[in-house]
């Protein structure tokens, strides 16, 4: 008796790995474009002053210099400025207007500097949010909030390491956090720009 054995090729051939990028590159091709799109509708960011010589328009007791890049009394960074992939909904590249750190509900959260309060609010995606207008042209936000301070209002004066808040998951978060975001003229810039 004859046995005829029968080698089973596991080795993909060329055409079926041909055939799998082709497939995968359709089902991505949205999503390239999505982010290419984003690069082209978003505005230029302003030009920040740099460490060194730089910085000579702005004095050394003023923003951005006297604002805190970790307004929380604990936390750890875990979400930087820029694009990433989106944490809620469709999992596409989409730009973080500002930065993350991750803290236990009720962590007390600080003014980043001095200032006065300009929003109080609760919103659908950032929850409960404030808002604080700095000098030369700079504003800081704080997003996703357990509860505001007591006695924090719309047009409150505040100072820098004042407590404003305290740190929760309102909104559309997926944990408990602080999301905090520096405006330089209205335009949202690195919160750590200045120390890097």
């Amino acid at each position: 008796m004859i046995s005829v054995v029968r080698t089973i090729n596991t080795t993909p051939s060329l055409i079926a790995i041909k055939r799998t990028v082709a497939i995968l590159c359709v089902m991505l091709l949205p999503a390239c474009q999505t982010v290419n799109t984003l690069k082209e509708k978003l505005p230029d960011l302003p030009k920040l002053p740099q460490a060194g010589p730089k910085y000579a328009q702005f004095k050394s007791t003023e923003a951005p210099h006297t604002l805190m890049t970790k307004p929380v009394a604990t936390g750890t960074l875990t979400s930087g400025y820029g694009f990433r992939l989106s944490p809620t909904g469709i999992r596409l590249p989409k730009k973080h207007k500002g930065i993350d750190y991750k803290a236990p509900v009720g962590t007390p959260i600080y003014a980043a500097g001095d200032g006065v309060v300009i929003a109080k609010r609760v919103s659908t995606s950032y929850g409960n949010y404030v808002k604080i207008s700095h000098d030369n042209g700079f504003s800081s936000a704080y997003a996703h909030l357990d509860g505001f301070a007591p006695s924090l209002e719309r047009g409150t004066e505040v100072k820098r390491g004042q407590v404003i808040g305290y740190v929760g998951n309102t909104g559309r978060s997926t944990a408990a956090h602080l999301h905090y975001e520096l405006l330089y003229r209205g335009k949202r810039v690195d919160p750590l720009f200045a120390t890097r």
